[in-house]
């Protein structure tokens, strides 16, 4: 993947590549490094509800935009795959099966409470 030191993979994104490396906003996709810092911003607050209070949104520096994806790639939310040209930053769904679990483990916390309280 990347000549220069670290090599880019599924979980990790080597700061040269971030010049060739794209993510998918609205049907839209944008280059990690050349996309707005509204454009840029935005797809990271529909993956999740952080706090950047460390980083100026209003320009999303290359390294702090590096340093977020390789967080995102580390925790497991988004993988990187290789593409022509480049790489495309692409979000990681659950299977069905754990969001249904999830939904019933909560449902059961619900009836539970409900139990408790007659």
């Amino acid at each position: 993947m990347s000549m220069l030191g670290y090599q880019s993979s599924r979980e990790y994104l080597a700061l040269p590549d971030i010049l060739k490396t794209l993510f998918q906003l609205a049907e839209q996709e944008f280059n990690v490094r050349n996309a707005p810092a509204d454009k840029f911003h935005e797809w990271l607050l529909s993956l999740a509800d952080w706090d950047f209070d460390n980083i100026d949104t209003a320009t999303w520096p290359v390294h702090q935009r590096w340093r977020v994806i390789n967080e995102l790639l580390k925790d497991g939310e988004l993988i990187l795959l290789e593409v022509p040209n480049g790489f495309k930053l692409e979000v990681v769904e659950l299977p069905e099966v754990e969001q249904k679990s999830e939904l019933e483990v909560e449902k059961v916390e619900v009836l539970s409470e409900q139990n408790t309280t007659l």
